[in-house]
């Protein structure tokens, strides 16, 4: 997914527009490597804390305030983006608005600016904080690309750039989460040479035993062959909502 990312990042905007539409109308809507674990169901209820939104965008409301920061986040690539549900509501239960952007053929990368739409529906949210899983990374960094003021802060959830999608230049604040327990033992240099493509104020969270996959809560019979973490996904995904939460009330203006 990285390499199809670079093509994408050196194209021109019309060429990448009809590019992307040749993707989705090869893959379709049926492109789903990534199952969420069913589970996830309980978390996609409304209840006296949250309320519970499943179209268009999977969105939580904590019931107990009114929230003017959101979160959104834009799924990994193939993946169901409901398997993110348990994380976002449990931040939500924090006091934030969190939005989980369901994409075309489950890739982000063929809508990197549908947090505009996310925005234009929510008036009332004064702060703005986007976390990219993976590929949602990327993505990410394509609406920042396009419209640099769009957030007021990034999460790089075990997400990294590369030499053709620089981001130096960006100047809001941005963190990124990353698992030690890597599927590919090529990962760990890949993030260590990408530090050189984002700004120098980045800040880089480790995640000790955590791995790639368990930033969703996915079927387990669909990331067995890839999910190395040496922690439970209960103790990853408490770090995640940890440290996501820090950085919403380090951006929250009162």
């Amino acid at each position: 997914m990285i390499k199809a990312l670079k093509l994408l990042t050196g194209l021109s905007l019309g060429c990448l527009l009809i590019y992307l539409a040749m993707i989705n109308n090869l893959f379709g809507d049926w492109a789903l490597k990534f199952r969420a674990h069913p589970q996830v169901q309980s978390a996609l209820i409304s209840d006296q804390a949250i309320q519970v939104n499943n179209a268009p965008w999977i969105s939580f409301y904590p019931h107990s305030t009114t929230a003017d920061t959101a979160l959104v986040l834009y799924p990994g690539a193939l993946t169901d983006p409901k398997a993110y549900a348990p994380i976002m509501r449990q931040i939500s239960e924090q006091g934030f608005v969190t939005i989980i952007a369901p994409m075309p053929s489950n890739m982000a990368i063929l809508a990197p600016t549908e947090l505009l739409d996310i925005k234009a529906a929510h008036p009332q949210i004064k702060v703005w904080a986007l976390a990219g899983h993976s590929i949602g990374g990327g993505a990410a960094l394509l609406l920042l690309k396009q419209h640099p003021d769009a957030i007021d802060g990034l999460m790089m959830w075990d997400s990294y750039t590369f030499s053709g999608s620089p981001a130096t230049h960006l100047t809001l604040p941005i963190t990124t989460l990353y698992g030690t327990s890597h599927h590919n033992p090529k990962r760990p240099q890949k993030f260590a040479d990408a530090k050189v493509f984002m700004p120098e104020h980045v800040n880089y969270i480790a995640i000790e035993g955590g791995d790639h996959f368990q930033f969703g809560h996915f079927n387990q019979e669909d990331i067995k062959a890839v999910n190395t973490a040496t922690i439970s996904y209960q103790q990853q995904q408490q770090q995640i909502i940890e440290q996501s939460v820090i950085f919403l009330r380090s951006l929250h203006t009162p």
